[in-house]
């Protein structure tokens, strides 16, 4: 038996969302892309605060910001950063 697919690192994507839930992580995937697969923002989401839950190496939770406008502008490409694995990208 070989194994030809790992599906076991995925992100999810919880609040005013198209479809929230749990994704496959079976590439590198922004965070702009997530939210893209996941059917895009809902009518009443607050676009300057979405964030993303990650852990750093040592096992801390940190909150990431993410101004949705400010992403899609080019005003702040650096939020647009690529998920790990067990992300949670909250959309309020």
């Amino acid at each position: 038996m070989t194994v030809e697919e790992v599906k076991s690192r995925s992100y999810v994507v919880v609040g005013k969302i198209g479809h929230p839930g749990s994704y496959q992580l079976g590439r590198p995937t922004t965070v702009l892309e997530a939210i893209a697969m996941a059917g895009g923002l809902q009518d009443f989401a607050k676009t300057s605060k979405i964030y993303i839950l990650t852990q750093t190496e040592d096992g801390t939770q940190i909150r990431l910001p993410f101004n949705y406008k400010k992403v899609i502008t080019q005003r702040a490409p650096d939020e647009n950063v690529y998920l790990k694995s067990g992300d949670t990208i909250v959309v309020p």
